[in-house]
């Protein structure tokens, strides 16, 4: 995949200065950060090599905070203090996250958005998202041997501005220069055409936790891999989004868990 160079108009990026950027996915179920090397994208690890970070954050008794595959492994144990799936409370208030039906959270109304009450006291979700992001700073900071100097972050297409605003402010509470928020088909509309030069109208249908987005994009302009300076920028064009908020993984799986877990007590019994 070629790499692009995004600059405001006017501005020219000095070949010389060397910045570190990261493009980082902040899903309703797992985040990941990715960097750009030689040319090519690739996913940054953890320590133990795992690609993927449950979007899962814990308040542990003795105020540390544990995000990850920790939390995920004390949800069954400390469901009130393990936040699941915060992303989908981004920049929503109570009568929003009503719909969602019954959750082991105690909500509160706090100005701008809701809150979750935790043992470390109420929390947004913007806090919460900032210590997921943190996690994946610090991760990309290890890997890349120094400070970041910015991240170009993925967002769901349906997110309204409050929504988006929310995601930059828990980006800069983690300690993240925002680049630039993306829209999460229009990401993947453009990787596809880096990858293989196409130009068009693509169909892009986005899966996630929490939510299914149907999205058609545009593809235009010059090929990345052009090398004449003069060669048109490719650009992605939006031209339709439908997103459904109730039909994503977990609407799929717990379901699936649930029926599965019935049929096998039944026929336990049954014996």
């Amino acid at each position: 995949m070629a790499l692009l160079q995004i600059s405001e108009p006017g501005d020219s990026p000095d070949p010389h200065q060397h910045r570190r950027a990261v493009g980082i996915d902040l899903g309703t179920t797992h985040s990941l950060v990715a960097t750009v090397r030689s040319g090519a994208s690739e996913v940054i690890p953890d320590e133990a090599g795992r690609m993927l970070l449950p979007s899962i954050v814990r308040y542990l008794p003795d105020g540390r905070v544990a995000v990850g595959y920790d939390a995920r492994d004390a949800q069954a144990d400390d469901p009130g203090n393990t936040i699941v799936s915060v992303k989908r409370f981004m920049g929503r208030g109570v009568a929003d996250v009503a719909r969602y039906g019954a959750l082991p959270y105690h909500f509160l109304d706090a100005p701008g958005m809701v809150a979750i009450e935790t043992r470390a006291g109420a929390r947004s979700p913007v806090q919460v998202s900032a210590e997921i992001l943190r996690v994946l700073r610090d991760r990309a900071e290890q890997a890349l041997g120094g400070e970041l100097f910015g991240a170009v972050v993925t967002v769901p297409a349906y997110f309204d501005d409050s929504q988006r605003q929310a995601t930059k402010d828990a980006a800069r509470l983690a300690g993240l220069n925002v680049l630039r928020l993306l829209n999460e088909p229009t990401a993947a509309a453009i990787a596809y055409g880096l990858d293989n030069a196409a130009e068009g109208t693509f169909a892009v249908f986005d899966l996630g936790g929490g939510t299914f987005t149907s999205r058609s994009c545009g593809l235009h302009g010059a090929c990345s891999r052009c090398s004449r300076p003069t060669a048109t920028p490719r650009s992605a064009a939006t031209t339709s989004t439908r997103p459904s908020r109730r039909i994503g993984g977990r609407a799929i799986t717990w379901p699936t868990a649930t029926w599965a877990t019935r049929a096998g007590s039944s026929r336990r019994h049954a014996r």
